[in-house]
């Protein structure tokens, strides 16, 4: 079964055309802010081993997670890691936001405005999967998923060596 950071990375809708430079300039400022977004789809979507790269990010930060405490309780261990794997995230459309002067923050507000403007479109629908990959709440899910497989890939070889 696929880890949620897989499932959140591989999903992705149908992005249409690719938005060339050129219709930047001969748009109004403000018109193309959703451009933006499905730009920032073709990129994460181009490259096949993204989703791979976190989901071994995440699993080999996994022996972080502490299974045996209470699920409402976040170690700071696990706020360290959800700033690294934002980074991660972040430097994957870094240079596509600098080079079309957006700040990430504004990049995020974005995603929220096209989420509201047209919940159901498609940029909506990317909007709201990158909002869920940097969600903390998402993302310690799927350490203690990436913990739970550790620890039955564990026991798994222990029944093995006991054999």
């Amino acid at each position: 079964r696929p880890s949620t950071a897989r499932r959140c990375l591989v999903f992705a809708p149908t992005m249409s055309s690719k938005v060339e430079s050129k219709e930047y300039e001969e748009k109004e400022e403000g018109e193309h802010e959703f451009d933006i977004v499905k730009e920032v789809a073709e990129l994460i979507y181009a490259d096949p081993d993204l989703g791979d790269r976190f989901e071994t990010w995440v699993d080999s930060h996994a022996e972080v997670f502490d299974l045996k405490a209470d699920p409402s309780e976040h170690r700071l261990e696990y706020t360290d890691l959800y700033q690294e794997y934002q980074r991660m995230l972040e430097e994957q459309i870094g240079d596509l936001l600098e080079r079309r002067k957006v700040r990430v923050t504004e990049f995020y507000e974005i995603l929220r405005r096209a989420i509201d403007e047209d919940p159901a479109g498609e940029t909506a629908m990317f909007a709201q999967i990158l909002r869920h990959v940097a969600d903390y709440d998402i993302f310690v899910q799927m350490l203690r998923q990436a913990a739970e497989k550790r620890e039955r890939r564990q026991r798994r070889a222990e029944r093995q060596r006991g054999k």
